[in-house]
């Protein structure tokens, strides 16, 4: 395997496509974004997302 191909396979591993997405977020969709985020971090068995 080639340097090239190897990279190219990196970025794949780490890529997202989107597949049901908004142009832009509403000031209520943040706000109950991040209070989803906080009791995710607040839990426990949480451990930096490294279940």
């Amino acid at each position: 395997m080639t340097e090239r191909s190897e990279n190219v396979s990196l970025i794949v591993e780490r890529s997202a496509i989107p597949i049901s997405t908004t142009m832009k977020h509403s000031p209520q969709q943040i706000a109950f974004n991040e209070v989803a985020r906080q009791s995710i971090m607040a839990d426990i068995s949480w451990n930096n997302g490294d279940y």
